[in-house]
């Protein structure tokens, strides 16, 4: 008979099926695997045959985490468990005209972790886009130049669509000196590839200047 050992648990393994009563030579190896996390660097690949339906892989240098699903054909797709990921972006400049809509993607990259967006640089187009679905904290803030008239309103814009939630409003400022802010904020599972933008409103009888930013956190990943 030839014995040997696992790698982390120092488990027998009849290597010749030869099936001692305290051996079981096609499970050990399983067994033995399924014993604490598998770690990899990001972007390294574990190869499928070490894998297993259940087994988790954590990546040592970004701290993402995720549990592995069969994909029924000897392949296997992530379901995350950690994914720390947040993003602030501003945008200066900015010009909402008397009555009209005005939107804005947020170009400038500020400060993130595992971010992947950092090119963005048309900011009627793209905002800040989430890399996996997930439960996000979006924060929306807004400064605009003092006006005497009208009200001042905004909300986040998702994919250059509707608004995401109600319009936040304020009202006309106290003179033409006195800059108005406002901050909305609000939680949403959004998709890969969704992205939040700023969309503006305001009636002051003329064109309106406004300063921007935006913070998006990934609050836990959803399956």
């Amino acid at each position: 008979m030839t014995i040997t050992n696992t790698a982390k648990l120092g488990l027998p393994v009849d290597t010749l099926g030869e099936g001692l009563i305290t051996t079981q030579p096609s499970s050990w190896d399983r067994v033995d695997q399924a014993a604490g996390i598998l770690s990899t660097l990001s972007g390294v690949d574990i190869p499928n045959n070490v894998l297993y339906d259940g087994a988790i892989v954590a990546e040592k240098d970004t701290g993402i985490s995720w549990r592995c699903k069969s994909d029924g054909s000897g392949g296997f797709t992530k379901q995350y468990i950690n994914y720390p990921w947040w993003v602030c972006k501003y945008y200066s400049n900015g010009l909402a005209n008397n009555g009209a809509n005005a939107n804005t993607g947020f170009d400038v990259f500020y400060q993130g972790v595992n971010a992947t967006d950092s090119s963005v640089t048309v900011p009627t187009l793209n905002g800040i886009k989430v890399p996996i679905k997930a439960l996000y904290s979006v924060c929306l803030y807004v400064r605009w130049a003092g006006a005497a008239a009208g009200v001042r309103l905004v909300s986040p814009n998702l994919s250059n669509g509707g608004v995401l939630t109600d319009w936040e409003q304020v009202d006309q400022g106290y003179n033409t000196s006195t800059p108005t802010g406002q901050v909305c904020k609000f939680q949403r599972v959004l998709n890969p590839g969704d992205f939040i933008m700023g969309k503006y409103w305001q009636n002051s009888g003329g064109g309106l200047s406004y300063y921007t930013s935006c913070w998006v956190t990934l609050i836990r990943p959803v399956p």
